[in-house]
């Protein structure tokens, strides 16, 4: 009777260790699989691929790129498209972006099926527009109404006046998604700065760090004609 006893633990024991065994088997495959999976498009040919890409930008940023250097797949932290030093054209009048880095992040499958390529969201790392006055409230109505995930960091923004220059924004880091949405921080005069845009873009808060200038703005009525009636509050120290 003992000796069957230990024999029912013994049989026991085996079917446990035969289940431990096939899940090491699934994780070995999972995990060959998904190396396979992250690592073969680094063998892809991108620039039969690139008209794909800016496809999609177009449609859903606005972005046309008109010249670039190279695309680069990086697998890891997380899979994504770099696009190194690229002209975007931002479709109106003659405002251009370059930037060094545009990286596009995108959806899982969509590294294999460029035909309906698809993105999680979009990061532009130091980058260069001038742009005419008059044109700067496009600028900003582009990237805060995009519906679509779009980040920037150290942005520079040359604001010109019949083609001279009459401030320059420098540093800038702004996001449309996340924690820090439609929160910009920059330099201007080579102050830091910071700018709080509310969802509905109605009330705007200006801080010039250091200096005591502090400024709010709160609208009632923005109208389409690009006319607009509020409350502007400001603070000197």
């Amino acid at each position: 009777m003992l000796n069957n006893f230990f024999k029912t633990i013994h049989n026991k024991d085996n079917k446990f260790l035969r289940f431990i065994f096939f899940l090491r088997y699934l994780f070995a495959i999972f995990f060959i699989f998904t190396v396979l999976f992250l690592s073969l498009p680094s063998f892809f040919d991108y620039e039969k691929k690139s008209s794909f890409i800016n496809k999609y930008l177009i449609k859903n940023y606005n972005f046309n790129i008109k010249n670039y250097e190279k695309i680069k797949f990086r697998p890891l932290p997380v899979p994504s498209l770099e696009i190194q030093n690229a002209l975007i054209d931002l479709d109106f009048k003659s405002t251009n972006i370059f930037t060094e880095n545009l990286r596009v992040y995108p959806k899982l499958f969509s590294i294999y099926n460029f035909e309906n390529f698809q993105a999680r969201k979009i990061f532009l790392e130091n980058n260069e527009i001038n742009i005419e006055f008059s044109d700067l409230h496009l600028l900003i109505k582009r990237f805060l109404n995009n519906k679509n995930k779009l980040s920037f960091k150290n942005l520079n923004i040359k604001v010109l006046d019949k083609n001279k220059a009459i401030v320059k924004l420098e540093n800038l880091k702004f996001s449309n998604f996340g924690h820090n949405k439609n929160l910009i921080k920059g330099k201007i005069f080579e102050k830091n700065f910071k700018t709080e845009i509310n969802q509905d873009q109605k009330r705007i808060s200006f801080r010039l760090i250091n200096s005591g200038i502090n400024v709010d703005m709160n609208f009632d009525n923005i109208q389409s004609t690009n006319s607009i009636s509020g409350i502007f509050q400001s603070k000197i120290l």
